[in-house]
């Protein structure tokens, strides 16, 4: 029996990745990064680790190459874990590396306004964006209608689909200044990826349908920490220096960006086996009937990059392989289609249980989460979890959630949901 006074934990609602996705995934270079980082990371979070290299992987060979659908594999990644969980390491490793191989310029960890964001783009033309407290950062941008930050969000929809096109900065009107007029000039070609981190609570704090509508979630990857927090390993554990085949492979890919980054790029169309385009047009079927069969507008949206985001997973698992001549395999579509189904799917899910549209519907879906959870749940577990909702407001929306039969009451006065 629970005791009435005691508040609840809820355990985390997020499933991971199945393990074969992320075994499946290790090849090549990505496989080298995965092992490193598994072997000197603090905690074990394979979601992390795979995310890293990837991301990683696509910054060091950026501009290199495009599929023959002219995508390039620029690539916006969150680590959303509690506090604790293993977020820092990955992203230092890959700090470490590219200061190592002289190219710290590529990297950044926050930026100021948009004006920052583009000038570093205009300089460097490759950028990873390694933004710590993701979530936090945007809660405070969505808070302050006057923040200029809050034009970063604008900046990234329309940068994510320019790494092969023209970026063209608003101007705004009252700038008659020339050398200001400077830092809207175009950028030709601005690859830019992100990997971001956040704590759960902060990352679906920020989050509300607005994210949703206008593509923001859609563009973003969201890779979780394990449900299950791993032990650590023994505090005489020390991180490793990067040795042997994944440090010679990361000098090499990084001696040629530099090369590239002083003469200019010359961006190769990826050769890809026969079978290649069939199987993309399997899964841009699968979308359609998947967007067609939900009439709702938001569920298209997150549906609608996924063949994108297949093409460019499987561009970077050929990359990974041999980054010299990749060829993207069968192996490699079907491993970018489903690992892009199931982070499509992760999304949906998060966006009927973790995203609201206001504070109210927020509180709502809080409470229907946590009392699906339970095995029935008293009035005064209720009060006890959720302190910071007023209780005039929590008696509301136990009433409307009755009322409109999401959940139901016993006889012993134990709420039940009623969602399957």
């Amino acid at each position: 029996e629970e005791d009435d006074d005691e508040p609840i934990i809820v355990r985390s609602r997020f499933e991971n990745l199945p393990n074969g996705v992320i075994e499946d995934g290790k090849v090549g270079f990505i496989k080298h990064v995965m092992e490193y980082l598994e072997g000197s990371a603090y905690v074990y979070q394979p979601e992390f680790f795979l995310s890293t290299a990837m991301v990683f992987l696509s910054t060091l060979t950026a501009q290199m190459y495009e599929t023959a659908r002219r995508t390039r594999g620029n690539l916006y990644h969150v680590h959303v874990g509690r506090t604790g969980c293993g977020k820092d390491f990955p992203r230092t490793f890959v700090m470490d590396s590219l200061i190592e191989n002289g190219l710290e310029g590529l990297f950044a960890e926050d930026y100021a306004s948009p004006i920052g964001l583009q000038n570093d783009l205009r300089i460097n033309k490759i950028k990873i964006w390694l933004w710590d407290e993701m979530g936090m950062a945007q809660k405070y941008m969505m808070q302050s209608p006057g923040n200029i930050k809050r034009e970063l969000i604008n900046s990234l929809l329309v940068l994510f689909n320019k790494s092969g096109g023209v970026f063209k900065p608003a101007v705004k009107a009252d700038i008659s200044n020339k050398e200001m007029k400077k830092n809207y000039a175009p950028i030709y070609n601005p690859y830019l990826c992100l990997m971001g981190s956040s704590t759960p609570d902060e990352w679906f704090g920020s989050m509300n349908m607005e994210f949703v509508t206008n593509g923001f979630f859609g563009r973003i990857q969201p890779f979780y920490g394990l449900s299950k927090l791993p032990k650590p390993k023994d505090i005489s554990h020390s991180a490793q220096p990067v040795t042997g085949v994944l440090k010679d492979e990361i000098r090499t890919v990084s001696k040629n960006m530099l090369s590239m980054l002083q003469g200019g790029f010359n961006t190769q169309v990826v050769r890809e086996s026969e079978d290649v385009v069939a199987e993309l047009n399997r899964f841009n079927e699968e979308v359609y009937n998947e967007m067609q069969n939900q009439r709702k507008e938001w569920y298209a949206g997150l549906w609608s990059r996924a063949v994108l985001m297949a093409d460019k997973y499987a561009m970077i698992r050929a990359i990974a392989r041999d980054w010299r001549e990749p060829i993207i395999r069968k192996d490699d579509i079907l491993w970018g289609v489903e690992l892009s189904r199931l982070l499509v799917k992760r999304k949906c899910g998060n966006v009927e249980t973790d995203i609201f549209a206001s504070e109210y519907d927020r509180n709502s879906k809080r409470i229907i989460n946590f009392i699906k959870s339970r095995n029935g749940v008293t009035k005064k577990q209720i009060s006890n979890n959720f302190r910071d909702i007023k209780k005039s407001v929590r008696d509301e929306i136990l009433n409307d959630l009755l009322e409109s039969k999401v959940i139901n009451r016993d006889d012993n006065k134990k709420y039940w949901s009623r969602v399957i």
